[in-house]
């Protein structure tokens, strides 16, 4: 059901415009009315779910064939030194936000890669770079959904962590409850 959803956004650029149609999607396919039903739940339950089916197989994926998506929104905008480096920034490990220490810990672990995403819209094409068997994905209940569809259409085996504040400029996360997923192992 979403990979038509997936599909039309492809075609879309505009941020309200592909927010609006995916609203008005998910309320023709959950038959429900968008004033009495509250989307933002929906995604958290939706990714929630996802994440307690995948644990077991997540976990059964070494470190080595595991990435990690980051959202660039996560810098410290005022003081991050991050390079561009074409599709993605470059973490220059300054210490002002989290990020720097992220890619420490997933480094020790021996993940495959950290990337520190752009846009959402990169995803599709670091997966066939770099072709992870599971990966971790930092982002709102909003763009987790549709990075987690994304991935389910390559076989890829998805936990993901929301922003505890979102808004798409100097976010934040537990990183209590990513690291719990970065060390999922059996």
């Amino acid at each position: 059901m979403f990979k038509k959803i997936i599909s039309y956004f492809k075609k879309k650029r505009n941020h309200q415009k592909r927010a609006a149609k995916f609203t008005e999607l998910i309320n023709i396919l959950k038959g429900t009315d968008p004033e009495k039903d509250n989307l933002k739940e929906f995604y958290k339950t939706s990714i929630l779910q996802k994440n307690k089916e995948n644990i077991p197989k997540f976990s059964a994926i070494h470190f080595s064939e595991r990435i990690i998506l980051l959202p660039q929104c996560l810098r410290n905008i005022d003081q991050c030194k991050a390079k561009e480096i074409g599709i993605l920034y470059e973490c220059q490990h300054c210490g002002a936000c989290k990020i720097d220490w992220i890619i420490q810990k997933a480094k020790n672990l021996g993940y495959k890669g950290i990337y520190l995403l752009k846009g959402g819209s990169v995803i599709s094409k670091i997966i066939e770079e770099v072709h992870p068997k599971a990966l971790i994905g930092v982002a709102c209940f909003y763009e987790g959904l549709i990075g987690i569809t994304e991935c389910e259409k390559h076989g890829i085996i998805v936990q993901f962590v929301p922003l505890t504040k979102d808004g798409c400029v100097n976010t934040d996360l537990n990183l209590d409850v990513l690291k719990n997923s970065m060390n999922l192992i059996k």
